[in-house]
């Protein structure tokens, strides 16, 4: 708040990040493994701090996206992201149990709209389904993110998801005919493979670094359980979302680890080679996303 000439200002002040979307990051930069991870799990790490409601003085009601995609993400000058455009967001408070929905569930950007919106069979009343839809974008933004991965020295040019297969500009009957009837993923570039086992021990570590986040919000915000988040004073949200998304980091990525097909992003994946997702991490995945 400022004066000038006897009349009172509000400004906005906000970050700039010079590298712009991660959008525009990946159209002129090709990525080493290290990173691709390192901006895989802040975003994961920023889509956790939306998901979950956090009570007390400095706390915020929980927030599902709506609009994730890469050109929603900034990519910081330590190559790590932060989400932005909430223009689209529901925000949901466990108090009230009051969803601001508005009169149009199908929003978003189509080319990234989960099943359920685009077959309109998704639970307008029930706040989990939004937080579900931005994890299938999730999912989409990681491939993207690593069909600019370096592995063996081979790296594809940057492409949106489903570009084989809708036109530059797809329609919601588009994305509907692609997504839901014929059940088309994108496809796995086959060369990530070659290097499945330092893919595989990249993502447990990050990971592990993100079990540790959740743990300090978990000491921060109120204590959890194995079967759900406590009920009480100061504490997180229950329903586990934390753990909900880390386990389903765990599934989406575990579909780059070695196996040959995404199948649905956002449902369980279960396969006795995802245990080496969680593996004991090197120490540089530890903490970065923490700071």
């Amino acid at each position: 708040m400022t004066s000038r000439n006897s009349s009172t200002q509000l400004w906005l002040i906000t970050h700039y990040h010079e590298n712009g979307s991660l959008y525009d990051y990946l159209q002129r930069t090709a990525l080493d493994v290290e990173t691709c991870l390192g901006l895989a799990a802040s975003i994961i790490c920023g889509l956790v701090h939306l998901h979950v409601e956090i009570f007390g003085t400095q706390g915020k009601p929980a927030i599902a996206h709506r609009d994730l995609k890469s050109r929603n993400i900034l990519v910081k000058s330590n190559r790590q992201c932060c989400i932005a455009d909430l223009g689209l967001a529901v925000m949901h408070s466990q108090g009230s149990d009051y969803l601001d929905i508005g009169t149009n569930p199908r929003v978003g950007t189509k080319r990234y709209m989960a099943p359920e919106v685009l077959s309109e069979q998704i639970r307008t009343d029930c706040f989990e389904s939004y937080k579900k839809t931005d994890i299938w974008a999730y999912g989409l933004v990681l491939w993207e993110i690593t069909r600019r991965t370096a592995v063996n020295g081979i790296v594809e040019e940057y492409r949106p998801p489903f570009f084989d297969v809708v036109p530059s500009d797809p329609s919601f009957e588009d994305m509907k005919k692609v997504v839901c009837v014929d059940q088309q993923t994108p496809v796995i570039p086959n060369r990530l493979f070659s290097d499945s086992v330092r893919l595989r021990r990249g993502l447990g570590g990050a990971s592990r670094g993100l079990q540790f986040w959740g743990t300090r919000l978990q000491s921060t915000h109120g204590g959890a359980t194995s079967s759900g988040w406590q009920r009480g004073r100061g504490r997180v949200e229950p329903g586990t979302p934390t753990p909900k998304l880390l386990q389903t980091l765990g599934e989406v990525w575990g579909a780059w680890g070695g196996l040959g097909s995404l199948g649905r992003f956002g449902e369980p994946w279960h396969h006795p080679k995802h245990r080496s997702l969680f593996a004991p991490p090197p120490p540089r995945f530890c903490l970065p996303w923490l700071r």
